[in-house]
């Protein structure tokens, strides 16, 4: 088993609840500004920043499709057009997936979120990805980082197992799933963890267990298009 890194523990605490509060968020009406937050597993435990105000449900047009070729051929038309989204302070930038939009702004106010993406489908607020990040050096790596977010939500009534390790821009990450029970509703949620430059990003999935391919695949198509700037 691997050492708890004590010193770390406060900044990993507000990572790892701060996350689970702002992905497990749900709009109540699915549109406009009317939202109520879905409370984190871990709401009874102190020190996390974040707050559990839900931003709005995503709004705009669909990201549109390249045109067939006028030729007939029988070659195949571009895929959807891909937006390329860069996180808050600059620290690196991702392709939104298709049909997912960028959320940052809902969550100006907490400086540990650096990005939010959420499908245009959204269901209660899901399935999105938000990564976060602190602000302070961390020392430890990956493993350590996902060994205590397993503890935590375990203590928190979460039912926690391990997902494959994965490479986020030349970076190894280690991540968790997580499902539990918010407000007599299911929901999963998968957390990596990766080290670069000095600090702890937490990029984080949250979907309705019906949507868990679909979010995996959505993390996917992140990680592959990530780079650190």
């Amino acid at each position: 088993m691997l050492a708890r890194r004590p010193r770390r523990t406060g900044a990993l605490t507000t990572l790892v609840l701060g996350t689970a509060l702002v992905a497990g968020c749900s709009t109540a009406s699915g549109q406009g500004g009317s939202s109520t937050a879905t409370p984190s597993g871990a709401a009874s435990t102190p020190t996390p920043t974040a707050t559990s105000t839900a931003p709005p449900s995503p709004s705009g047009t669909p990201p549109a499709s390249a045109a067939p070729s006028a030729s007939g051929s029988a070659s195949a038309s571009a895929g959807p057009k891909r937006v390329e989204v860069t996180a808050r302070q600059g620290n690196f930038t991702v392709e939104a997936p298709p049909k997912w939009v960028d959320r940052s702004k809902d969550f100006a106010d907490l400086d540990e979120v650096r990005l939010a993406l959420r499908a245009k489908s959204a269901d209660h607020g899901t399935p999105n990805i938000s990564v976060t990040s602190s602000s302070e050096e961390y020392t430890g790596d990956a493993a350590a980082a996902a060994q205590q977010a397993a503890e935590k939500f375990t203590q928190h009534d979460a039912t926690v197992t391990d997902v494959p390790d994965t490479e986020i821009d030349g970076e190894h990450a280690v991540g968790n799933r997580m499902q539990r029970t918010i407000n007599a509703r299911t929901f999963v949620q998968i957390q990596y963890f990766v080290v670069h430059d000095g600090r702890l990003y937490a990029p984080t999935g949250t979907a309705l267990p019906d949507d868990e391919q679909a979010l995996r695949q959505a993390m996917e198509a992140v990680f592959s298009s990530w780079q650190w700037s």
